[in-house]
């Protein structure tokens, strides 16, 4: 069953695609490296949203089959797919009954969505699509909250806002939850650092997409996005330019060939 709180994504799938950023360039490196994908791979992208992590792979000519359950993100990724003449499949589905055949991909990614899952079920169906030594990934974009200053104001003003805000579970040890199903090779870890230097307006867009945004009274959101435009305006007043660094986690596994 879908999380409930994951189906506020389906009402602002354009706004998604828009202001959410993508993934580093090295980190998808780093996996075709592992994995040896050949020329006609087919790759999972597991919650696929608006393809942000599985365009990625359709962009290097790789075949891509998107599985999503939420319809307008469907949607939106397969206009998107078609616009940039991607080879990737839209499917509808759940993480926990992927609708694919036993062993029939090569690769298994999954960003920024894991954490809806239910964990269990959602890595016995991973293991069971995969092929024997097809490679999995999941990936997170971490905003760096710790080491910039107006960031972390930012999130201490989200938790103002909405008070069930929860800033722990980027800190969740996925790799142990991965490990301990015994499904995978024992996960290796990774960590890349993007930065992007937005709009005040980019970055008003990519706060409005986050579910703990999303999930407040209009009444309630529009005080907090004025006081984030706020201290971004005075960032740039300061330095110039914002800083939106991120630190993207990589956990990087394969199913083994026996």
């Amino acid at each position: 069953m879908l999380n409930p709180q994951a189906q506020l994504f389906d009402c602002y799938a354009d706004a998604y695609a828009q202001f959410r950023p993508s993934y580093p360039d090295a980190a998808i490196e780093m996996m075709l490296e592992r994995w040896q994908l050949g020329p006609h791979a087919l790759v999972c992208d597991l919650a696929a949203g608006t393809g942000t992590l599985g365009g990625m792979f359709a962009a290097r000519g790789f075949q891509v089959v998107a599985v999503e359950p939420l319809a307008q993100m469907r949607n939106c990724l397969a206009r998107i797919a078609h616009q940039r003449r991607w080879p990737i499949q839209v499917v509808g589905g759940l993480a926990e009954a992927i609708p694919l055949r036993d062993q029939s991909v090569h690769a298994m990614v999954c960003g920024q969505a894991f954490h809806w899952f239910q964990a269990d079920a959602a890595l016995s169906e991973m293991h069971r699509v995969l092929k024997p030594g097809g490679g999995m990934a999941l990936l997170w974009n971490n905003q760096d909250w710790r080491h910039v200053a107006w960031l972390a104001e930012l999130e201490r003003l989200i938790e103002h806002y909405n008070p069930q805000y929860d800033r722990h579970y980027r800190s969740k040890d996925w790799q142990s939850v991965v490990n301990r199903s015994g499904l995978f090779a024992p996960v290796q870890t990774f960590e890349f650092v993007m930065d992007l230097f937005p709009t005040t307006e980019q970055v008003l867009g990519l706060v409005s997409t986050y579910s703990y945004v999303r999930s407040m009274p209009p009444e309630r959101q529009r005080p907090l996005l004025d006081e984030i435009a706020a201290v971004c305006e005075r960032e740039q007043q300061v330095g110039g330019v914002l800083l939106l660094r991120y630190r993207t986690q990589l956990y990087l596994t394969q199913r083994p060939r026996c």
